[in-house]
């Protein structure tokens, strides 16, 4: 089963495969495998190890869990954490 998802994780490069791209999303157990088109090569490697959310149609397997995405945008997440000065004192009372 195939339809256009989001997935958020981090992007890993295999080791002696620089082509076998995957996302490791927290909320699966597996990487999910990418397939990468040459346009968005150099993002991949920007944001390797970074947190980023990626579109496209995903291809599901049988228990619902998605097996891989053929990308269409990269998005990096790292920018939307908050920093430790955005949320120091937050809960102390004024």
């Amino acid at each position: 089963m195939n339809s256009i998802g989001t997935l958020m994780g981090t992007i890993e490069i295999a080791a002696g495969d620089p082509m076998r791209i995957t996302i490791r999303d927290p909320a699966y157990s597996r990487p999910i495998r990418c397939w990468v088109p040459a346009s968005l090569i150099d993002q991949v490697y920007e944001y390797q190890g970074g947190r980023v959310e990626i579109t496209g149609p995903v291809e599901y397997a049988a228990d619902g869990k998605p097996e891989s995405i053929q990308v269409q945008s990269i998005e990096s997440m790292d920018d939307d954490l908050p920093t430790p000065g955005d949320v120091r004192n937050i809960l102390v009372d004024e």
